[in-house]
């Protein structure tokens, strides 16, 4: 996405895919940190925020310790992260931009391991599911005005 962006600096529909992607990027760096600490088990009610199929996304059995500055540290990184991100999606400026996505296929790397398997499926969170329990399409429009 980024090649394609700078290739074409006047694309919006490019400028807000970046911004899109760097803005999922910012969120699964944060997850990844938190996960390390914890973040995730039953008792941390975040099931009540991303929905019935946030119980497959992976749960650190055994967090380290954090302390107040690493804490501080994660928030000032995601804090960064999105200031790039934001700087993608102010490069779309007026112009007209138009993206779908279907949010149902949508994966992060939680914990950091590398790669992304199925406990890492958190669009099964934000969609209806099928007969057999697969995540049903979830289809979003951005445009200019999410910019």
């Amino acid at each position: 996405m980024l090649s394609t962006a700078a290739a074409a600096p006047n694309n919006a529909d490019a400028q807000l895919g970046l911004g899109l992607v760097r803005s999922a990027r910012a969120f699964e760096k944060l997850s990844r940190s938190l996960y390390r600490y914890g973040f995730g088990s039953k008792s941390d009610g975040y099931e009540m925020f991303l929905g019935r199929g946030s119980g497959e996304i992976a749960r650190n059995e055994n967090p380290e310790a954090i302390t107040y500055d690493q804490f501080r540290g994660i928030l000032a990184a995601f804090i960064e992260d999105l200031d790039v991100a934001d700087k993608a999606l102010a490069a779309v400026g007026e112009k007209p931009a138009k993206l779908k996505l279907d949010l149902s296929v949508a994966r992060f790397d939680w914990n950091g391991d590398g790669r992304v398997g199925p406990e890492d499926h958190i669009g099964r969170a934000f969609s209806n599911l099928d007969e057999k329990g697969g995540a049903l399409p979830f289809v979003v429009g951005f445009d200019t005005a999410d910019a």
